[in-house]
């Protein structure tokens, strides 16, 4: 409450000693502090808007690099699998993601139930 009745008094000081050619010149003075406000609230916003959108274009890129890179190992790797363990490879190896991911699926299971101590 005090802090409202100081500023309050401070608002009167300010308008009876800068203020003096009246209420035109406060009405000024209103009008170009809410410009000023409203293009300081504008130019916040549109900084934070274009932050977002470099950083979704950074994400997207992001994204597309590692989906490329996947890609590639992966053909890679059925080439060299194919290559090394013959016609039946890519079966076998497709059998083993399997059973890796089944056990995995177990254990998190598992891990989850029993719950980290």
């Amino acid at each position: 409450m005090k802090a409202r009745v100081l500023q309050s008094y401070a608002r009167l000081y300010l308008f009876r000693v800068l203020y003096r050619g009246g209420p035109s010149q406060l009405v000024a003075a209103r009008q170009l502090a809410t410009r000023c406000r409203r293009s300081h609230a504008f130019r916040h916003w549109r900084r934070v808007v274009i932050q977002r959108l470099k950083l979704r274009r950074r994400c997207l890129r992001t994204q597309q690099r590692i989906e490329r890179c996947v890609a590639s190992w992966a053909r890679s790797r059925a080439i060299q699998v194919v290559n090394t363990e013959g016609k039946y490879a890519m079966a076998k190896e497709f059998h083993q993601s399997k059973l890796l991911a089944s056990s995995f699926r177990t254990w998190l299971g598992w891990y989850q139930s029993s719950g980290p101590t």
